[in-house]
């Protein structure tokens, strides 16, 4: 019987690898530090960062 979560898909240990992989390489590149980062400055105009 294989695992699933709460919506009913299957859970792919190997698929959650990638996919934290992907998100590592992608806070390395800044991709998206500089994207909450320009949030962040569009919430607070009136806080330095």
């Amino acid at each position: 019987m294989d695992k699933k979560n709460k919506l009913g898909l299957q859970y792919d240990p190997e698929g959650d690898k990638e996919t934290n992989r992907m998100l590592s390489e992608s806070y390395q590149s800044g991709v998206i530090d500089n994207d909450v980062e320009g949030r962040n400055i569009r919430e607070h105009p009136k806080r330095k960062a």
